[in-house]
């Protein structure tokens, strides 16, 4: 019987230690499923994560673009006005000359007329003087007629 005790102790005690073993494992086992688990939510978080920055890459892509055609329409624009602008400009200066010009015209006009109206008084004047010269020499010439 000495043997089945010592059989039997060192069979509890190996049954013991195998207890205690898989005691050791299943908390082993435990602690390794939740690690996983952490592990697995963190996964799932970070590809969250990532799905909402290609989102908002996406969003900022798609504004850059618009902001992009905006920028493209106001420089077309901007050519085309300056060129209206460029356009007035020179309208502007042709107006300055061809003003100057007019007034170097009227200028000339007055002159002409002053000069003209001048001319025609002093044609009137001749005219007015040879009548007189001619009404003075006729009846001088009338007068002295012998009387028969």
């Amino acid at each position: 019987m000495g043997d089945y005790k010592t059989a039997n102790s060192k069979s509890t005690s190996k049954s013991d230690k195998y207890l205690q073993e898989l005691e050791e494992y299943d908390e082993n086992d435990k602690l390794l499923t939740t690690q996983q688990q952490n592990l697995e939510f963190e996964i799932e978080l970070h590809t969250d994560i990532i799905k909402e920055r290609d989102e908002k890459i996406t969003k900022i892509t798609h504004t850059i673009y618009t902001v992009n055609t905006m920028l493209k329409d106001l420089s077309e624009m901007v050519c085309e006005q300056g060129y209206m602008i460029d356009t007035m400009e020179n309208n502007i200066d042709d107006s300055a000359v061809k003003s100057k010009k007019a007034t170097v015209e009227l200028a000339k006009s007055d002159k002409d007329g002053k000069s003209s109206k001048q001319r025609q008084c002093l044609i009137v004047l001749f005219v007015v003087l040879l009548l007189f010269v001619i009404s003075v020499i006729g009846t001088g010439f009338y007068r002295h007629e012998p009387k028969s």
